[in-house]
């Protein structure tokens, strides 16, 4: 006889009884399928590889590269990325237009980053890697345009995970900006220093000095501005128009299309797939068992009996650990 079959098969030749379904099997497949899970709950955490200084640093070293000047981390700007980021994971959109109507502009302003020259706006979404992201970024011409843009000083970028139209990635928000030069300040007029006239001599007459001469006042010199430091003209805009100084770029999408979303849930769909397989092998044991067993009307022993509403009971948590742990 098979000794496959003997062990998972009732038959005459283990008195209907097979090794599948005894107590230490049955311990088996739980302690199995415990490991399984603790295994692969790790793995979505190791494959969240995409992090916010890990991404400035890699732009920073692409403007390098091309001898530009690299960005300085500006929090306010790392402010409004965090709340654009997590609003796109909260209201479930993907764009540089918010479901209200409005730009990223006015999160920036309201952060407190100030009177600004330009500003610019990168998004990114179901990206594994921080080097895929920037490499994206790089490959297309209007992403490229804002990461190595010669104005840009200051930048503020923060990628977030969570749960997005029903599934599990990531957001990334990366803004760029230059603020205003401060205003030129003159240095104050030269004070006049006015003579005191001379005193004639203590004692005896004095003849009449002649009137002096008429002085004339030179005015004092006006300040004139630093014809080098002019102050660029901001107009001022609502958050729903979209000014030539601000530069929002098109979403970018993991190159790997639907790869790259099942590769962000690979861990999760894996667990779910071979706690099913395991769970519908069971379940198949136990039907064929009980079929055979009922057909050759053979008496099984009380022990036998609590092994099968063991077993019934592992399907259930191997039910709940598919869909809810």
């Amino acid at each position: 006889m098979n000794p496959i079959s003997n062990f998972f098969i009732a038959q005459e030749s283990n008195n209907y009884r097979p090794g599948a379904l005894s107590y230490k099997a049955l311990f088996i497949y739980a302690l199995l399928l415990l490991l399984l899970r603790l295994l692969l709950a790790s793995l979505p955490a190791q494959s969240a590889a995409v992090e916010s200084q890990t991404l400035m640093d890699l732009i920073n070293a692409e403007r390098s590269n091309r001898n530009l000047t690299t960005l300085t981390t500006h929090q306010s700007l790392v402010f409004a990325a965090s709340q654009k980021s997590q609003d796109m994971i909260e209201r479930d959109y993907f764009a540089h237009i918010d479901p209200d109507g409005n730009y990223i502009w006015g999160r920036i302003t309201a952060a407190g980053y100030g009177a600004y020259k330009i500003l610019g706006e990168n998004l990114a979404v179901d990206f594994l890697t921080s080097e895929g992201m920037v490499k994206a970024w790089i490959d297309s011409p209007t992403h490229r345009d804002n990461l190595l843009h010669r104005d840009f000083l200051e930048q503020g970028l923060v990628a977030l995970y969570g749960d997005f139209n029903d599934r599990y990635t990531n957001l990334t928000t990366s803004l760029f900006g230059t603020r205003v030069a401060g205003t030129f300040t003159p240095p104050p007029p030269p004070s006049q220093q006015l003579s005191q006239p001379s005193l004639p001599p203590a004692g005896g007459s004095a003849p009449t000095p002649a009137p002096p001469p008429p002085v004339a006042l030179v005015p004092a010199q006006q300040p004139v501005s630093n014809p080098t430091t002019t102050q660029p003209t901001i107009t001022p805009v609502t958050s729903t128009q979209r000014p030539i100084e601000h530069r929002p770029c098109c979403a970018q999408t993991g190159t790997d299309g639907l790869l790259s979303k099942l590769n962000l849930q690979s861990a999760v769909a894996t667990s779910r797939i071979i706690f099913t397989l395991i769970g519908i092998m069971l379940l198949g044991i136990f039907s064929i068992d009980s079929v055979i067993i009922s057909k050759h009307e053979a008496a099984v022993v009380r022990s036998h009996s609590s092994a099968h509403l063991f077993g019934l009971m592992i399907l259930v948590l191997i039910s709940i650990l598919i869909w809810w742990w």
